[in-house]
């Protein structure tokens, strides 16, 4: 990568990762963003790491190796390796599959049967696009039972670590598939929402690298599609140096290569790259680095690429667990063409980061030297927006500014952090979330806030029971924006984008509003009146837009009361012509009756 490197601490604003959030339309500016972690929590309680079980299974302990999250971004899947005592002084291990559901560390059950040890299983666990199966290598097991469904085979290949992209439809499994004896390649195999073959599509290989395959392994693993499958990051692995190497590479113009005419006679794409030098692959950290850089993955937008890396170079592919507990493996996050990578320097190790699907939510590996002691825990990505240069300094204790060339009394008294924006400014995060900020918007920030900064986030945990509204079926989709308490004049436009797993339940997408955490309450309540006329559902592109005057932490979902794509001020004019109406008839009615005497 080609950005300034940043060494940062967590719950710390860090440093520059990308100025690219430019505005649709309005000329507005560019803003630079910056991120940083929040809070981490344990995915797990206390009991599953002791090797409590009902199963009466003898375990001293437990640890956890990889996770998957749903596209719904509402349960994990995991890999729970036990710790067993078969003879004096002598561990084994076996392993069985888990679930849990995000929030609730209590709630993990276990899936099927007790499987011996693999070493390889250190993939993340791949959801098929319905959330009905999941995928780890080359194993296929489905999701309510842990029932082992076989290692399915794609139009004859067969595949080691894969992913999927996450369409409407058309959706694809990316895999690295053995093809020679002696080499590999990335291939795009058609599958059904369930990830099952999708026969009516054929595969298509998107490169044509030729690289050497070692004794031990494939040089191409780990390949993670983008959720819209227009790049694919991956591995590129040289097990027979020391440490191994692991270096990552971004594959760019997947459309172009998957719809390019075939080589005659095979599944190759005319447009694959042939050397890894190609301009169409972003070199993303072998250049840059020597340390193992591990199995990348894109944000929900596809505009960042996560991934961890190895400070002690202590990863050895043959004692995975171990290499986690004795490295010093760190999350980093840059740019999807390579450039502002951060380190996220926690404390600990951090192996194994898999964004959530949707949002800006993570979860990781930690581990602890010495042992195989890791747990899975989750944290979120807070993207940090700072608009000083394009705001200036309103005076402290007034209630008018001037907006569009007119003089405006505001409904709030100016703070000693009040600014007023002076060019279009469009902000946001990578899954989707903006923020319209035009010319002359009063800002009005908590007092004493520093520095004019705006953040986004996804709050970790999802919408619970007990914080919906009595007529909210569900908030599928929350996000808190910051400063909280934070005031505009007039009210700002602000775009979530969501996806269609998080919404598979909802009968009328269209009719879904945004809902405000009532911080007093602890429930979530429906979006002000005065604001509700301006809710905008794109169900095409999976959008709502609405106003607000505040920030908070804002959901959205459906109600079984209120139906908001149906302005509020329709509704006043419908009543007041059906007054009229009535009113013209019954006058109507008294002319025409006959005079009396």
């Amino acid at each position: 990568m080609r950005g300034q490197y940043w060494v940062i601490s967590k719950h710390l604003v860090i440093g520059v990762v990308c100025a690219c959030l430019v505005a649709a339309a309005g000329g507005a500016s560019a803003q630079t963003v910056t991120y940083s972690l929040g809070t981490s929590s344990d995915m797990l309680d206390a009991a599953f790491y002791a090797g409590e079980s009902n199963d009466g299974t003898d375990v001293t302990s437990r640890f956890v190796l990889n996770v998957g999250v749903n596209n719904a971004g509402t349960q994990a899947i995991f890999w729970g390796i036990n710790v067993c005592p078969c003879a004096p002084g002598i561990d084994n291990f076996d392993q069985m599959l888990y679930i849990v559901d995000i929030g609730s560390p209590s709630s993990w059950r276990r899936l099927g049967p007790s499987q011996s040890y693999n070493i390889t299983n250190y993939d993340g666990i791949r959801w098929a696009p319905n959330d009905r199966a999941v995928l780890l290598n080359e194993n296929r097991y489905d999701v309510d039972t842990g029932t082992f469904l076989g290692s399915p085979s794609i139009r004859g290949y067969g595949f080691f670590t894969n992913s999927f992209t996450r369409k409407a439809s058309d959706n694809w499994l990316v895999a690295d598939t053995l093809l020679a004896p002696q080499n590999n390649e990335i291939v795009f195999l058609p599958v059904h929402s369930d990830g099952t073959e999708d026969v009516s599509r054929d595969p298509v290989i998107v490169t044509r690298l030729g690289l050497t395959q070692s004794l031990l392994g494939q040089p191409l693993i780990f390949p993670s599609v983008s959720n819209d499958g227009t790049a694919v990051a991956f591995n590129v692995w040289e097990p027979a140096t020391t440490p191994d190497t692991f270096d990552i590479y971004v594959l760019e113009d997947i459309e172009s290569i998957l719809s390019a005419p075939k080589i005659p006679g095979t599944d190759f794409s005319s447009l694959a790259p042939t050397s890894l030098s190609d301009l169409r692959i972003v070199d993303f950290r072998a250049s840059e680095s020597s340390h193992p850089a591990l199995i990348p993955n894109f944000s929900q937008d596809g505009t960042l690429v996560f991934y961890s890396e190895d400070y002690n170079d202590a990863l050895e592919t043959t004692n995975l667990y171990q290499s986690i507990a004795d490295g010093d493996w760190d999350i980093l996050v840059a740019n999807r063409d390579g450039t502002g990578d951060v380190r996220f320097n926690l404390a600990q190790n951090q192996g194994t980061v898999v964004p959530f699907p949707t949002g800006s939510r993570m979860t990781y590996v930690q581990g602890s030297a010495g042992s195989p002691n890791m747990h899975i825990l989750a944290t979120t990505l807070v993207a940090t927006s700072n608009i000083e240069t394009d705001t200036t300094q309103l005076p402290q204790g007034g209630t008018t500014a001037v907006i569009g060339g007119n003089i405006v009394t505001l409904s709030f008294t100016l703070t000693d952090s009040a600014v007023q924006v002076t060019a279009p400014m469009t902000l946001g995060d990578a899954s989707g979330t903006t923020i319209e900020l035009p010319s002359d918007q009063v800002i009005n920030f908590p007092s004493g806030t520093t520095m004019p900064e705006i953040s986004i986030f996804t709050p970790i945990d999802p919408v619970g029971n007990h914080q919906l509204p009595d007529f909210a079926t569900q908030i599928p989709v929350i996000r808190t924006f910051g400063p909280p308490g934070t005031q505009f004049a007039p009210p700002i436009s602000i775009t979530i984008t969501y996806s269609d797993a998080e919404v598979a339940n909802i009968q009328d997408e269209s009719g879904m509003i945004p809902y405000l955490y009532n911080v007093g309450t602890q429930k979530f309540e429906p979006l002000d009146a005065q604001f509700l006329g301006s809710v905008v559902v794109d169900v095409d592109a999976n959008t709502l837009t609405f106003q607000t005057d505040h920030f908070s932490t804002y959901g959205i979902g459906f109600s079984v009361v209120i139906a908001p794509q149906r302005p509020w001020a329709l509704y006043a004019l419908a009543g007041a012509l059906g007054i009229t109406a009535l009113w013209l008839l019954i006058r109507r009615r008294r002319r025409a009756s006959p005079a009396c005497c």
